[in-house]
């Protein structure tokens, strides 16, 4: 089963078990051009749902992130709050 990550509240019963943060890097690569958000993203979410697996959570909501960048790298920090469904 996929831990779905949300921006949205919990939709339907459940047991809140943790605040958790991840954070997600991205770098200049050597032939690829610079940093890119969206890897920078996927790798924080990514970290998001190993937490959340961790725990034994359904989902992590009500998910908010912060980017910081420059012309070397993409940093993006995200947290939320694990859940498990009732």
């Amino acid at each position: 089963m996929t831990i779905k990550i949300s921006t949205a509240p919990p939709d339907r019963p459940h047991e809140i078990l943790d605040t958790i943060a991840a954070v997600g890097v991205s770098t200049k690569g050597t032939f690829r051009g610079g940093p890119h958000l969206d890897k920078a993203l996927e790798a924080c979410k990514e970290g998001l749902r190993n937490f959340a697996a961790e725990l034994g959570a359904d989902a992590v909501v009500s998910c908010q992130s912060e980017t910081h960048f420059d012309n070397q790298v993409i940093n993006v920090a995200g947290f939320g709050t694990a859940v498990r469904w009732k």
